[in-house]
């Protein structure tokens, strides 16, 4: 399923507002913010993905941001200053796709280091609309010689992080790393990696027990987690980003495509595909699974070991699949 493509109506600018990157004239601060930031997803040597979500403008009680309607594009650049920035289809945020706003922007130049802040307002008026701050990423070079650096991270566990390893709420992480989250997420920032790459189980919506995700709502908040910690934020404004699925994130630990234990299978599809940047939001009916050629020396495979693998009760042989006929993993 294509979130954005059901919920979210594309509106483009007047010929003259997009043909001056200079015209905007912004005002005061409406009541509408993106507290969880922004994600670039899977650069390839010619295109990314941005994404972002549209919030009110302070968390509430319990850390959570809660989302709002409003409108927003993105404005990309290979300067930081912005000058001479294209500009995204203005977009709609709706509860239909959790006020998530994507887009896909082609027409890159290979290992450039691009800039892009996101637009956001309450409604279609421009004179409402304030600028986000500027974040980075770079493309691949594609077919061409360099060197390549990007890390690789599986069982982001929040829940453990921050409860401890027992679902009674003791010895979870205290001080400043309760409060910006994981530290791994900043040694790697400063490592300075040209991209990141989440294996899965990115959250766990199984986890803890006595909370667990049943519903679409619990399991966005599980994203929310993630996405809100400070660390996150610093991390992915740097660092563009190609995230997998496992078993935690799509369902429940060792799930297979039967019985109807919640989540569902098609909660957990529709779900990543709306709360990561993995596949291009105007494509009726994308697929998860995908290579990129990073380099001349490096390809990488992007697998889907969830959606078409044989029920786990199916007896062990040959045409037991973890993957299926429709997946490179089959």
């Amino acid at each position: 399923m294509n979130t954005l493509r059901l919920s979210a109506t594309a509106l483009f600018l007047l010929s003259a507002l997009a043909a001056d990157s200079t015209v905007f004239s912004y005002g005061p601060a409406p009541p509408v913010a993106n507290l969880q930031g922004e994600l670039a997803g899977e650069p390839t040597s010619e295109s990314v993905i941005l994404q972002s979500r549209l919030t009110v403008p302070k968390r509430n009680a319990d850390g959570d941001a809660p989302g709002t309607e409003g409108t927003a594009c993105f404005e990309i650049a290979d300067n930081p200053q912005l000058k001479n920035a294209r500009r995204t289809p203005i977009l709609q945020a709706t509860a239909e796709n959790d006020y998530i706003i994507k887009s896909k922007v082609r027409g890159l130049k290979p290992g450039t280091t691009y800039y892009y802040r996101v637009v956001i307002g309450p409604d279609l008026g421009w004179e409402r609309m304030q600028v986000g701050a500027v974040r980075q990423f770079r493309t691949l070079v594609g077919d061409q010689p360099g060197p390549v650096s990007f890390a690789v991270v599986t069982g982001m566990n929040y829940a453990r992080f921050m409860q401890g390893p027992a679902d009674d709420g003791q010895g979870g992480v205290e001080g400043e790393d309760r409060r910006l989250g994981f530290p791994a997420f900043e040694t790697i920032r400063k490592l300075k990696p040209d991209f990141f790459i989440s294996t899965g189980d990115s959250v766990y919506y199984d986890i803890p027990l006595r909370g667990s995700a049943k519903t679409p709502d619990a399991m966005r908040r599980k994203w929310r987690e993630v996405f809100l910690q400070p660390r996150a934020m610093e991390l992915f404004s740097e660092v563009p980003t190609y995230w997998e699925k496992d078993d935690h994130d799509t369902r429940f630990d060792d799930c297979d495509v039967t019985g109807d234990r919640k989540p569902s299978l098609a909660d957990g599809i529709r779900i990543f595909k709306e709360q990561v940047p993995v596949v291009d939001p105007a494509e009726p009916a994308p697929k998860t699974y995908r290579t990129h050629r990073v380099s001349n020396d490096l390809q990488i495979w992007l697998l889907e070991g969830r959606d078409y693998r044989s029920p786990n009760a199916m007896t062990d042989g040959p045409k037991k699949r973890s993957g299926g006929r429709n997946n490179w993993l089959g």
